[in-house]
């Protein structure tokens, strides 16, 4: 283990939450530098889910654990992923890029 990141997909934030609060519900795990993608619903705006890019693997775990646990008035569940699923879903939002 211990090779490449770790990938957990985050469902029911408040739609206002911000990068800086899915660090800091994850605090104690390290997170990849800009690991934090928000996905959008069709109307491009926020439809709380969220996927987060771990800087180890070894994490996992420890993410995992965190599922059920409060941000701000809501629970947030916390699901294992992948690149391939984060990039699906975050592609899927907004057009943009390329």
């Amino acid at each position: 283990g211990g090779e490449g990141s770790g990938f957990v997909r985050l469902r029911g934030l408040p739609y206002t939450a911000k990068e800086e609060e899915i660090i800091d519900f994850f605090k104690g795990i390290k997170i990849r530098s800009r690991g934090v993608r928000f996905v959008s619903g069709r109307d491009g705006r926020p439809n709380g889910e969220a996927y987060v890019e771990l800087a180890h693997e070894d994490d996992l775990d420890a993410a995992l654990e965190k599922n059920k646990a409060s941000l701000g008035s809501r629970y947030v569940e916390v699901f294992r992923s992948n690149r391939m699923e984060m990039q699906t879903a975050c592609a899927a939002g907004g057009g943009g890029g390329g």
